[in-house]
Order: C-alpha cells, then sequence, then structure tokens
C-alpha cells in the first residue's frame, strides 16, 4: 500500500518557524520558536539540529504492548521493572544463555515497550516486526515457569539469531505502524515533543482516512513506544 503523504520538499529553510512566531532571536543552535507547536524553548535549545539522526540497525524489534499506563513508563530503563514483561525476557534469556546457548555476533534485538492499549487483561501483547507477527494475551509470570510454550519457542530462536523468521502467532491487522518515542523518564525532549508528533501524525492520517478504526482492518497505527535511539521508526 502506498502511502500518500506530501512528496514536495516543505517551503522552509532548515530553521525557519513552521508557523507565526513571537519576535525573538533565534538560539544557537538555529532554533526558532513556532507560535502553533509547543515546543518549550528549554528543550529546542537543547536539540541538535545539525548532526545527521541516529539510525538503528537493529535485525529485530520486538514490542510489547503495555498500554499509556503500564508501569514502565516510570522506569529510564524498561527493564528495570522488575516482574515485567521485558525484565522476564532479560530473565530468561540469561537463563537460555547459562544453558549453553550463544546467539550469532553482530546481531541486534530491539526490545521496546509501546502504548498500543492492552487487548487482554490477563497479559499482553507482543509484537515482532519485521514481521507483522502478533502474540496475545502473553503473561509474565508464563515465563518465569519451566513451561515451554509458542512464544518462548519464538523468543529462542529469535536469540540465536535475530533474523530468523516468525513463524507462530497472528498477522497484524494494520498496513503500517508508526513509532515515536515519547519516553518521557527516559528523555524529556521526547516526552514534551513526542505526543506533539504522535497528533499530527494522528491528525493528517485521518484526514487522509488512513487511521486505522479500533474496528477496522488495515490502515496505519501510530503509537508511542519507549526510547530506542532518538528517532520514530515506520514498520511496513
Amino acid at each position: 500500500m502506498a502511502i500518500p503523504f506530501d512528496t514536495k520538499p516543505f517551503p522552509l529553510g532548515r530553521f525557519e518557524p513552521c508557523c507565526p512566531a513571537p519576535s525573538s532571536p533565534a538560539s544557537q543552535n538555529g532554533f526558532v520558536p513556532c507560535s502553533k507547536h509547543s515546543m518549550p524553548a528549554v528543550l529546542g535549545r537543547k536539540i541538535d539540529l545539525t548532526d545527521p539522526m541516529p539510525t538503528r540497525g537493529s535485525d529485530r524489534h520486538v514490542v510489547v504492548c503495555i498500554g499509556p499506563n503500564g508501569a514502565e513508563w516510570d522506569k529510564a530503563k524498561v527493564e528495570a521493572l522488575k516482574g515485567g514483561m521485558v525484565w522476564r525476557l532479560n530473565e530468561k534469556e540469561s537463563a537460555w544463555m547459562k544453558e549453553g546457548n550463544r546467539p550469532l555476533p553482530d546481531k541486534e534485538i530491539l526490545t521496546t515497550v509501546c502504548d498500543r492499549p492492552e487487548m487482554h487483561a490477563n497479559g499482553v501483547d507482543v509484537i515482532f516486526f519485521p514481521d507483522f507477527k502478533i502474540y496475545s494475551s502473553i503473561q509474565p509470570d508464563s515465563l518465569s515457569s519451566s513451561s515451554e510454550s509458542s512464544f518462548l519457542s519464538t523468543m529462542k530462536s529469535v536469540w540465536q539469531n535475530p533474523s530468523n523468521r516468525v513463524s507462530g502467532g497472528e498477522e497484524v491487522t494494520a498496513d503500517t505502524v508508526i513509532l515515536v518515542c515519547t519516553h518521557t523518564m527516559r528523555d524529556k525532549r521526547c516526552g514534551v515533543l513526542g505526543p506533539l508528533i504522535v497528533d499530527e501524525f494522528k491528525r493528517v492520517l485521518k484526514e487522509k482516512n488512513l487511521l486505522k478504526t479500533p474496528n477496522g482492518k488495515g490502515g496505519v497505527e501510530v503509537w508511542g513506544t519507549s526510547h530506542f535511539g532518538g528517532k520514530s521508526q515506520v514498520c511496513r
């Protein structure tokens, strides 16, 4: 599915405000305040506007859907929440490695949480990108047991080689998923600016009838995610 976003460059210079702004001089980094988008000046002056945005070369992205009120949002590092899904996954991976298993070198797994609502009261949903596969209602406490499951088997395959294909789970019924860092406890800039970016994505997508509705199939989903390297990510 082709996403009909505007393809022409914005008619603005790199450091010009996008909306009529108060008459105040540009900061040393080139930041100029905008009257419409409420970026606090104290944050705008701290953002690097010159160096290239960092990229992630992850072979696999695992996203745990904890909803907007998940306890992980209160931690600077989501894996620090003892008993949480990310903490349990790290614990289980450590045990797997102590059994003599070793992942392939130079391979990377990125694990984040997102505010996509939990679909089930007794567990969380876990999405694997780029496969667009989702495991529903996974209980963190069940990972501490010795019982094997389809989800745990998938995780072991991914730990061994993050490029391995995920064959289990169900298909995510979306054409594109946009993830934007909104992790306030990790970086205040993301916590303030991330939700503004999410809202703007949703506004434009809704105008173009591309935003996925709660009961709809296909379309585009936009969610806030925990920290993953200073940029947004689009999974298609």
